[in-house]
């Protein structure tokens, strides 16, 4: 209703792209980034700016944007770092995505996303032991967290960095 609104259009943004089927990344970057201009040092819209980059596979801006809303918010919720963790992981950069990993598992040790990148990052760095402890705890936080419901929900706009994931995943012990 009031084109000046930047969180309408922080929340219309993460709404058009969030959709696993048919999402608009490209519309919805569009709003988001349009939510950064009208408040530009409201950390929440620059980070999730970062996820929408993340989740379209642009590891490198998505990490612009995640450093800068921590910049803006020292005192940053866990969120921020499951989101730079992302972004480091599409980047491939695995080594750096496993510190973010552990650090938001330690702050939020039942939120499912943050339990399964620090499984895959366990996995990829060929840790099959702390991936498989992370894989019985993510069971226990969510025990309907599964490779279908990863397919079937994370908005990832390339097909091969959701299947990247999923291949970590299912080595860890994520069951189908």
């Amino acid at each position: 209703a009031d084109p000046n609104e930047p969180w309408g259009h922080c929340v219309l943004g993460f709404s058009l792209w969030w959709r696993r089927r048919g999402g608009d990344f490209k519309r919805g970057l569009e709003e988001t980034r349009l939510a950064v201009r009208l408040n530009p040092s409201n950390a929440h819209f620059r980070m999730i700016v970062g996820a929408t980059f993340a989740y379209m596979g642009r590891g490198e801006e998505a990490l612009e944007e995640i450093d800068a809303a921590i910049r803006f918010n020292p005192l940053f919720p866990g969120l921020y770092l499951v989101q730079r963790s992302r972004a480091l992981f599409v980047a491939g950069r695995y080594q750096e995505a496993l510190a973010d990993a552990e650090r938001a598992a330690v702050e939020m040790p039942k939120h499912a996303n943050a339990l399964a990148l620090l499984a895959a990052c366990y996995e990829q760095q060929e840790k099959h032991e702390e991936a498989q402890e992370v894989i019985a705890a993510l069971r226990e936080a969510s025990p309907n967290y599964t490779l279908d419901f990863v397919r079937r929900t994370l908005p990832f706009a390339s097909s091969k960095d959701l299947e990247q994931l999923c291949l970590l995943l299912a080595g860890a012990g994520l069951s189908a």
